[in-house]
C-alpha cells in the first residue's frame, strides 16, 4: 500500500468517525457531559484529519524531482 493510500484511508476512518460522532451526540440519552466528552473527541479527530490531509496533499511536493 503507498503512503498516498494508508493517508486516503485514515481521512476515510476519520470522516466516518465524526460522523458517527456526530449522530451519537444527538441522541436524548446522553448527559451533559456525555457530550461534552463527544465534542472534545470530535475536536480531536477534526485536528487529526487536518493533520493527514495537509500530508497527503503535500506527499506530492516531496516527491517531485
Amino acid at each position: 500500500m503507498t503512503e498516498a493510500e494508508k493517508l486516503i484511508r485514515g481521512t476515510e476512518s476519520l470522516r466516518e468517525t465524526i460522523r458517527r460522532e456526530w449522530f451519537n451526540i444527538r441522541l436524548d440519552t446522553l448527559t451533559h457531559d456525555d457530550r461534552v466528552v463527544i465534542r472534545e473527541h470530535i475536536e480531536r479527530c477534526h485536528a487529526d484529519l487536518k493533520i493527514l490531509l495537509d500530508r497527503l496533499w503535500n506527499l506530492d511536493d516531496g516527491n517531485s524531482n
